[in-house]
C-alpha cells in the first residue's frame, strides 16, 4: 500500500516547533530496500522498546530537486531538550560524547523551526499544481 511521507521541514511546521530525525548513509538510491537495512530495524526496534513514537520522513524539501526514492528517515518525536531524559537517552545511544554517530551509517540530525519555515511557501494549497515547479 502506498504511503504519504512528508519532508521533516513539513513535519516542523506541522509541530510548530524544532524536530529531530535520522537518516541512513549507507543506503543508496541505487539498492533502495530501506526495509532490509539492519541498523534502521534495529534502530526502530529499540525505540518501540523504548516508547518513542517515529513516523517515516524524507530530509528537506528543495524548490530545485527532484523527489528521490524513499532511503527510510525516520522523524523522531521527541522535543530537542538537552535536559529532557528521553531526548538524553536518545542522544546517549546514538551519538558519541563528541557527536559523532555511534551506529556506523545512522545519521542523527536536527532541524530548526526557523530553517523549516524557509519552505512554508510549500503549504500553499496550489504549490504543486504551481506550472513553475
Amino acid at each position: 500500500m502506498p504511503m504519504i511521507i512528508q519532508h521533516i521541514d513539513a513535519i516542523a511546521r506541522k509541530k510548530g516547533r524544532d524536530v529531530l530525525f535520522v537518516g541512513f548513509s549507507e543506503m543508496k538510491i541505487e539498492n533502495h530496500n530501506y526495509k532490509e537495512l539492519t541498523e534502521r530495524n534495529e534502530l526502530i526496534k529499540w525505540l518501540n522498546d523504548n516508547n518513542i513514537s517515529f513516523e517515516c520522513c524524507y530530509g528537506m524539501a528543495s524548490d530545485n530537486t527532484i523527489q528521490q526514492p524513499y532511503l527510510g528517515d525516520l522523524f523522531l518525536d521527541v522535543s530537542f531538550n538537552q535536559n529532557d531524559p528521553l531526548y538524553i537517552k536518545l542522544e546517549q545511544h546514538l551519538e558519541n560524547k563528541d557527536g559523532s554517530p555511534k551506529i556506523p551509517g545512522v545519521k542523527f540530525y536536527y532541524c530548526s523551526l526557523d530553517l523549516a519555515m524557509k519552505n512554508s511557501h510549500h503549504d500553499a494549497p496550489d504549490f504543486f499544481d504551481d506550472e513553475d515547479f
